[in-house]
């Protein structure tokens, strides 16, 4: 009997295991290795695979999505921030324009849906993910919706943004 893999769930054909880091890496870890980088204008790969490994629970994915987001690239043996991540470091309430491609393939739309009906417990952002790193996939995507300033975290839960009064 041949067992059919589980389709993957909310990332348009991929599997958390089988898709780009995107989905795994909190912003907190981006932001601070990135900022790290910053204060020190440049690192070897070694020095930064420490430092990546103190700061983030996944290192090698959060060097991926730095270089896709065009924060950091490798220069020969060094890696640096580029303007744009500088920048961000710079200014952290301006957002690079790069996390637009994180923004397309994440499914913040369907939680805004299930956010309609009332507060989300951050838990059943799992359901959008397939494969063992669902968890650590919805506990990152309820911090860059909440970055991105789509909705509010507390307590576990995810609540719609409260909107300006005029």
């Amino acid at each position: 009997m041949r067992v059919q893999p589980e389709k993957p769930r909310g990332m348009r054909g991929t599997s958390v295991l089988g898709a780009s880091p995107l989905v795994v890496v909190a912003p907190e870890e981006l932001y601070n290795f990135l900022a790290w980088l910053c204060a020190h204008g440049s690192a070897s790969l070694e020095e930064a695979g420490q430092i990546l490994r103190a700061l983030a629970d996944r290192p090698l994915d959060t060097l991926d999505l730095g270089q896709h987001l065009a924060l950091v690239e490798i220069q020969g043996p060094r890696i640096v921030p580029t303007p744009a991540g500088q920048a961000w470091i710079h200014k952290s309430s301006n957002l690079p324009l790069t996390l637009g491609a994180l923004k397309a393939m994440l499914p913040l739309e369907t939680v805004l849906r299930w956010l309609k009906a009332g507060p989300v417990p951050q838990m059943r952002l799992t359901e959008l993910f397939g494969g063992p790193l669902a968890e650590q996939a919805a506990l990152a995507l309820a911090d860059w919706g909440e970055l991105f300033g789509r909705w509010q975290q507390e307590g576990g839960w995810l609540y719609r943004k409260e909107q300006d009064s005029p």
